[in-house]
């Protein structure tokens, strides 16, 4: 957890310096990694592996490093792994990420999407990674909201000072926009395979009238065209 938090805070801090210096993430980076690394390699390995916290830094490791090199749809997987749902050993549902870090991961997220919509680049969170995004913005909003509990949050678990309530939100939109456009572009092209496939297989059944048999292919594609996504 010490880990985790010391390298989000890393993070944290070296994106809110101008200008940008990605380089001062190399060592707290490879401190980190060299935990996990160790961790992986030790015969407690099995016992640990299980544990919440554990995949919580494997995740925040990844996000950094992803960050530094550029590969933002890596790194925006990485930060929707550490936000969204999901079912522990015992069967109950967890967030690897507690509220009191949902102001890393969402600043981390806002750079993300805030460089697609200057760069006009493709959408790195698809649809239910905007979904986890809005769901936990929604609840960062709301223990800010409360005075009580806003006393007890660190400064480095809010959103960075330049990330304005409006910016994120504009942020938010932008990227469901984009996500959007993604997957009908998505549907679109698996709509235009679906077609190809369709005329494959007509092509060979009219073969098939005239007395010609044709390959295993054109069955394989007609099983496929049967039990393919409904578009």
């Amino acid at each position: 957890a010490n880990a985790t938090e010391f390298l989000l805070d890393q993070i944290y801090q070296c994106f809110s310096t101008e200008p940008l210096d990605l380089s001062i993430l190399t060592q707290p980076l490879r401190t980190t990694q060299s935990i996990t690394e160790t961790l992986r390699e030790d015969d407690a390995t099995l016992l640990v592996s299980s544990d919440p916290s554990i995949s919580l830094v494997k995740y925040v490791v990844d996000m950094g490093l992803n960050l530094v090199l550029g590969s933002y749809d890596k790194a925006a997987m990485g930060i929707i792994h550490t936000l969204q749902e999901r079912k522990d050993v015992d069967g109950s549902v967890i967030i690897l990420a507690h509220p009191g870090l949902y102001g890393y991961f969402l600043s981390c997220a806002y750079d993300i999407l805030a460089a697609e919509e200057l760069s006009s680049a493709c959408a790195s969170f698809d649809l239910k990674g905007m979904q986890v995004l809005f769901s936990r913005y929604l609840q960062y909003s709301s223990l800010e909201d409360d005075p009580k509990k806003k006393k007890k949050r660190s400064t480095s678990s809010k959103l960075r000072v330049d990330i304005t309530p409006d910016n994120m939100r504009i942020a938010l939109g932008q990227g469901l926009k984009r996500a959007y456009v993604a997957q009908n572009a998505q549907a679109g092209s698996d709509r235009n395979k679906d077609d190809v496939s369709k005329e494959v297989v007509d092509s060979d059944k009219c073969g098939r009238s005239w007395g010609y048999h044709g390959d295993v292919l054109s069955e394989e594609v007609l099983e496929d065209s049967l039990l393919g996504p409904s578009l």
